[in-house]
């Protein structure tokens, strides 16, 4: 009877509840370092993403799309003088940048008698097994930018890769990822400042390199430099137009004046696939 009366005191419960708590803590330490809680605590963050409040356009980018109907009237893959023609109707409206996210690895006249000095065309390395893809024959330099992508399981985009070393002998010779060269691009003109340390600033604006255990992840694979992508709802991202828009003139030019634009794809015919939080969480058609 006395035995029971002592096992029963506040000492002896505060001790089974500190013994239970550490074990419990434990566990659960050991199970996330294993990466068996990594999808979980992923998706949770895709849901939470897609819960924040949309945020208002965003006027300094304006949006081409190429659509399945512009691909219907203009062919797939669009041809050389239907994408300079493109451009030059886009740089005569005064752009600051312009960002050419359409792969053109066999075109060798690109913005020919255009002038390229603010024209970003894309390549590829061929990270995960995919393809490489070469910039346009003319363009190098200042004038490229790797488009390459690092998912996550289940083909998800959470992260952005914004610098990588090419591989030996790659045609796509840039360490400059296709996002932060327009963002570098952009900025300048607006004098702000941006620098590659060990952290990536823009203005006052710190980027710190994901590390291996960053947040949700474990044991990432460290590649390059990559920071998380801040996403923005994509119904309420920036203005857009359509290739057919701009070739048959139906567009306001003003949208365009100091903005930057980027050239797409949007017609799922013409470009691949991928997921993002929203996507995940909403189950919607928010794949890029």
């Amino acid at each position: 009877h006395d035995n029971s009366i002592q096992d029963s005191t506040p000492t002896s419960w505060w001790r089974t509840i500190f013994v239970t708590s550490l074990g419990v803590t434990v566990l659960i330490l050991g199970v996330r370092e294993l990466g068996w809680l990594q999808r979980w605590e992923l998706r949770v963050y895709d849901h939470m993403m897609a819960l924040r409040p949309e945020e208002p356009l965003d006027n300094r980018i304006v949006l081409v799309t190429v659509t399945e109907e512009d691909l219907q009237k203009y062919n797939n893959p669009l041809s050389n003088e239907t994408i300079n023609e493109l451009l030059k109707k886009i740089k005569s409206y005064q752009p600051l940048v312009i960002g050419l996210h359409i792969k053109r690895p066999h075109q060798n006249n690109l913005a020919v008698g255009i002038g390229k000095e603010n024209i970003i065309a894309s390549c590829a390395f061929g990270l995960e097994k995919k393809a490489e893809v070469p910039p346009p024959a003319n363009f190098d330099g200042d004038n490229i930018a790797f488009r390459d992508f690092v998912s996550d399981r289940g083909n998800v985009i959470r992260r952005g890769l914004i610098f990588q070393t090419p591989k030996k002998n790659s045609r796509c010779n840039t360490d400059h990822s296709f996002a932060i060269t327009l963002a570098i691009n952009y900025l300048y003109n607006l004098e702000f400042n941006s620098d590659k340390k060990n952290v990536f600033y823009i203005g006052d604006i710190v980027f710190n390199d994901l590390i291996k255990n960053s947040g949700g992840y474990v044991k990432l694979d460290e590649k390059g430099f990559q920071i998380l992508i801040n996403y923005r709802n994509p119904r309420r991202f920036a203005r857009r137009v359509t290739l057919t828009n701009v070739l048959t003139d139906n567009v306001n030019t003003d949208l365009f004046k100091d903005r930057l634009v980027i050239i797409g794809i949007t017609a799922r015919s013409g470009s691949n696939t991928y997921q993002t939080p929203y996507s995940v969480s909403e189950k919607d058609d928010s794949n890029t």
